[in-house]
């Protein structure tokens, strides 16, 4: 299965352009991965693929990976677990540690090898074939696809305005005025800059209330302006700016977040940072630099 996903990741993941840069190397003293790809955003793709359903334990297993990369220096890293099956609590921690999941089934793998002329010739790939199909839920399509640390970023006085700031009080003002938000990839990137700026802008102003009971903000984190990966994924993967980019909301948002922090508007906290400041295991952002007084459009 290994194998397929390698030779042809645009039969599994078409709307993400991957291109194969390894596979089955080890990290001294972690382990050994199965793939590493690198998408068109230039990120590190790290794939582990699973023949059974997917467990709490696969997460650990990644997060040790990406350790490994960011001690060779590598800062723009995507996780991904591929398996058989993954159950919903095994989906929505996933989601909340940032790491990108699909289902495939033994059909998708057929259909792929059917549709290349692909023959199982080893033994282990068919084995593992066996395998998959003995773990499969049934479904006959692939599931979609569901992305360090970097120290808290001291506000700067006089503060400026952010490119990223400008970039969504432009498009902003560009809708106001009846102009397109929509056709060119920069004006796409511009939307999604504006759509997230709102969020965070939001997250800022709004009051702790039930709404942010419901999505289990942290109280205290909300008060220093910490704001969560959960939080702002559950918020805007559902955006049309978001939800009808090609290469997927997930991949999409994770880019824009990507363009905040090299723009010093937010800064990721480190998985020390939040464990000992707020008892919180997952990815948080901090929004210290992030202009507050300015009203939300």
């Amino acid at each position: 299965m290994e194998s397929l996903i390698a030779t042809y990741p645009s039969d599994f993941f078409p709307r993400h352009e991957l291109t194969l840069e390894g596979r089955q190397r080890s990290f001294r003293g972690v382990g050994r991965f199965d793939l590493l790809f690198r998408d068109h955003f230039g990120f590190s793709v790290l794939m582990e693929l699973k023949a059974v359903p997917a467990r709490y334990e696969d997460a650990s297993q990644l997060a040790r990976y990406r350790d490994a990369m960011l001690a060779l220096g590598d800062a723009r890293i995507l996780m991904w677990l591929v398996a058989p099956s993954i159950p919903a609590s095994v989906c929505e921690f996933l989601d909340h540690v940032g790491i990108e999941h699909t289902e495939i089934h033994v059909a998708e793998f057929k259909r792929v090898a059917t549709n290349r002329d692909y023959q199982f010739a080893q033994r282990a790939e068919l084995s593992s074939l066996d395998l998959f199909n003995a773990n499969d839920g049934g479904s006959d399509l692939a599931g979609e696809a569901k992305s360090r640390p970097r120290e808290p970023t001291r506000i700067i006085t006089p503060r400026r305005t952010t490119a990223v700031e400008s970039y969504g009080e432009e498009i902003r003002k560009s809708a106001a005025k009846g102009g397109s938000t929509r056709g060119t990839a920069e004006n796409r990137e511009q939307l999604q800059c504006a759509k997230l700026l709102d969020i965070l802008r939001d997250y800022i102003h709004r009051p702790f209330d039930a709404t942010m009971e419901k999505y289990r903000v942290s109280k205290r984190m909300h008060v220093d302006k910490v704001i969560q990966w959960s939080y702002i994924s559950r918020r805007v993967l559902g955006l049309p700016a978001f939800r009808n980019d090609r290469v997927g909301p997930t991949f999409a948002l994770k880019h824009t977040v990507d363009l905040f922090i090299a723009d010093k508007t937010i800064s990721e906290l480190s998985a020390r940072q939040l464990l000992s400041r707020y008892q919180y295991i997952g990815k948080a952002y901090s929004m210290s630099n992030l202009e507050r007084d300015k009203p939300i459009s």
